[in-house]
């Protein structure tokens, strides 16, 4: 899974993460999005992406 946390055009996070789950009710999946939240919405003050989520040279 790749996901961004943006508000309005600005990418405030970013993460990727994958498990080995069956299906989407398994334990993996639960555990794999606590994970993801935490690091998605961090208390810190936000990263900037200054070239977009996808680099300097946009996407592929």
């Amino acid at each position: 899974m790749f996901a961004i946390y943006c508000r309005n055009d600005l990418a405030l996070s970013q993460t990727t993460a994958w498990t080995n789950a069956a299906g989407p009710d398994a334990p993996q999946v639960q555990a794999l999005f606590s994970q993801l939240f935490l690091v998605l919405f961090v208390d810190s003050p936000r990263r900037r992406f200054p070239f977009g989520p996808f680099g300097p040279f946009g996407r592929w």
